[in-house]
């Protein structure tokens, strides 16, 4: 009988390869990893348990070659029950090789129980474990013939799980476990976990709206994050208004760099949360802040808020529709976006006018591309056209244009005059056949404006605000506005006629009587009731 070598790659991290190939055919093994946080102890605790059969033909296996953390100390192995030999092989990418002799040769039709186990220190860094903190790497190992794996994670009950992949999590009586029984091998699972009740908060000595919170009690990280402040909020409360919100900043394991924790749930503060890596690049700060800065905001589309903390940044993005956000902010600037942001966070119509009407639907794409061209002053319908939309919205979109095209024309003409609620609501509302039937009423409306205003002059008077008022609050036709600019006229043919009669031709009128005994007087009454505002 052949003796051989089972090449195993327990611990192994993604990407890297197995020593010297894959074990020989025949050979299937069944894995099962456990991680077990002791806080006490500042430490994970790890065992890998693997049963080995030998399918192989006229093959016994003697050895096992297996790769661990080079950190790793308390490194045991038995078979068993019983405690084999263990030698260190060498160091490859982070991890030690270790020779592990069989108890005996491992014949075919065999099987045995190997248990590798060691124990993870905390070193701040690849390994974080404090009262507050769970946080490190999991792996599945097991060999090349592995045809189960499952992955087992314990910390103490109590802690709230923030991260754990695809995981399932339990919470037990004394334990929070999280599990699969379908774990990928030598695929790492960054996991978190935290207890709110025991993580060091201080409030930001820069800015009272801020918390910060760490796991350790040196205040190094609370330090370094309260220098990057000064410049980074300001430069946010420049862009985009204060935020009404209270703000938690915690400190985020680097493992866990590459992991989503943008979205964590409100800890024990309260507050929204964003996580802050261990050495706070100015840049990555800037655009984790930004994106909790405008947590205050409605419910709007995700790539608006990315987008808006990359341009602030100045981080690129792989997201089109964020890409656009940042065109956008180049092109309006701060101020311009600054009363985007302040539209938006207060609820306002995308359509702004006298008043304060409330935005009538949600801030989903449509609400952003108004409040950028309309509010924000910028061009961004292609934009929006080629990189935001679905092409079943390009339609609507060219709707939109030749309402908004018929509106900016209204807009034009009504000059100081704010367009009415019945116009921009349905305009924001993107409801382009309300604002089609409307928009022949208001015209007319301002033709009889325009008329009035041309015979003003003649008698050097101004038409005041009373048609204006009107004009501006109106909400669903110009019937008031109307019946004013009618009175108007007809009043104006009265001081006409008053102001014919004390220039001299006084006239049939003055003849018979019917202007009144003093038109000096009477004219003089008329012009102050019309700039008093009677008419």
């Amino acid at each position: 009988m052949t003796a051989g070598t089972m090449l195993s790659v327990i611990g192994l991290p993604a990407g890297a390869d197995a020593q010297d190939g894959p074990g020989p055919s025949g050979l299937t093994a069944a894995t099962i990893a456990t991680y077990v946080v002791d806080v006490e102890a500042a430490a994970v605790d790890v065992r890998f348990e693997t049963i080995l059969t030998n399918g192989a033909d006229g093959v016994a296996f003697t050895d096992v070659f297996e790769s661990i953390p080079v950190g790793a100390v308390d490194v045991s192995a038995t078979a068993d029950g019983r405690a084999l030999d263990l030698t260190r092989a060498g160091t490859r990418d982070g991890f030690s090789q270790w020779s592990i002799g069989l108890p005996a040769p491992l014949d075919p039709g065999e099987t045995l129980s190997l248990v590798l186990a060691w124990r993870l220190e905390a070193d701040g860094e690849a390994v974080v474990v404090a009262p507050g903190i769970a946080a490190f790497e999991a792996y599945v190992g097991g060999t090349e013939a592995v045809t189960r794996s499952a992955l087992l994670v314990e910390v103490p009950v109590g802690f709230r799980v923030v991260a754990a992949g695809d995981l399932e999590v339990v919470e037990g009586e004394d334990r929070v476990t999280m599990f699969t029984a379908t774990a990928q091998p030598y695929v790492p699972v960054p996991i978190v976990a935290e207890l709110d009740d025991n993580l060091v908060r201080v409030g930001s000595r820069v800015d009272p709206r801020l918390t910060l919170t760490d796991w350790a009690e040196d205040g190094s990280w609370a330090r370094e994050v309260d220098r990057l402040l000064p410049e980074v909020v300001a430069l946010l409360d420049g862009w985009f208004g204060p935020t009404s919100s209270s703000l938690e900043l915690r400190r985020r394991p680097r493992l866990a760099t590459d992991i989503d924790l943008l979205a964590l749930p409100a800890s024990g503060t309260g507050a929204p949360v964003v996580t802050v890596g261990p050495d706070p690049d100015r840049t990555e700060f800037t655009h984790e802040l930004a994106a909790v800065w405008l947590a205050d905001l409605p419910p709007t589309e995700p790539w608006l808020l990315d987008g808006l903390a990359d341009a602030v940044s100045g981080s690129p993005s792989d997201d089109p529709a964020a890409t656009v956000v940042s065109v956008v902010a180049g092109e309006i600037g701060r101020d311009g976006m600054r009363r985007v942001v302040d539209v938006l966070r207060a609820g306002s119509i995308s359509y702004p006018g006298a008043g304060n009407q409330p935005q009538p639907i949600s801030a989903d794409w449509r609400t952003v591309l108004d409040l950028f061209e309309q509010v924000g002053g910028a061009s961004a319908a292609e934009l929006f056209r080629v990189d935001v939309i679905e092409p079943a919205d390009a339609p609507l979109l060219d709707r939109r244009a030749a309402a908004r095209a018929d509106y900016l024309a209204l807009e034009d003409r009504a000059g100081d005059w704010a367009l009415p609620p019945m116009l921009r609501v349905p305009m924001a509302a993107w409801d382009f056949d309300t604002f089609a039937a409307r928009q022949a009423e208001v015209s007319d409306a301002l033709v009889a404006r325009d008329l009035l205003v041309a015979e003003l002059v003649g008698v050097e008077l101004e038409l005041g605000g009373i048609a204006r008022a009107a004009f501006e609050a109106a909400d669903a036709d110009m019937a008031d506005v109307m019946g004013v600019l009618g009175r108007q006229a007809s009043a104006l043919e009265a001081l006409e006629e008053a102001t014919r009669l004390v220039d001299g031709d006084r006239g049939l009128l003055a003849w018979i009587g019917l202007f009144g005994d003093d038109p000096d007087a009477e004219l003089a009454a008329a012009v102050a009731a019309w700039d008093a505002g009677r008419y």
